[in-house]
């Protein structure tokens, strides 16, 4: 299945979390910092990212944009205690595809991160077909280019 990071400072919320990820059949790795987690990141290296929005030194909003300065597929779902509709648009407007409230159970959890996981997909087919477009209209004859642009001007 999927690697799944989980990134909170709560011991107890990290470890149940990472728990039912595995349950789900998923790879989970956690980080008890938002910091460390950053430092690790490649492009890549999780297909979800699972983050609380309140930790000390780093908050879940500022880690989103710096993953997502990285990797603008990767796909982060906001864990907090303190859901609230402000918390969830901040989430929303930082790049996270979804916002889960504490305590989540396995079916929420599962039907969460099975979205973020179709999301990655589509952004991933999107890419690759934004480039085989590219590369096709590159490949045309300059002479079909230009013909096209002329038929255009005359319509």
């Amino acid at each position: 299945m999927a690697m799944v990071w989980v990134v909170d400072d709560d011991n107890e919320v990290r470890g149940v979390v990472q728990t039912l990820l595995e349950g789900l059949g998923h790879q989970a790795r956690s980080f008890g910092d938002a910091q460390t987690a950053l430092q690790e990141y490649r492009p890549g290296a999780a297909e979800v990212i699972i983050s609380d929005v309140r930790m000390p030194a780093m908050d879940g909003l500022a880690f989103t944009h710096a993953i997502l300065d990285r990797d603008p597929e990767a796909s982060i779902i906001i864990l907090t205690g303190y859901p609230s509709v402000n918390t969830a648009v901040e989430a929303m407007q930082a790049g996270a595809v979804d916002f889960l409230g504490k305590p989540c159970n396995v079916g929420e959890l599962r039907v969460r991160v099975d979205r973020a996981l179709d999301i990655r997909a589509w952004q991933v087919r999107l890419r690759k077909n934004r480039l085989l477009t590219l590369g096709l209209i590159l490949s045309l004859p300059l002479w079909i280019i230009l013909g096209i642009v002329l038929v255009s001007f005359l319509h």
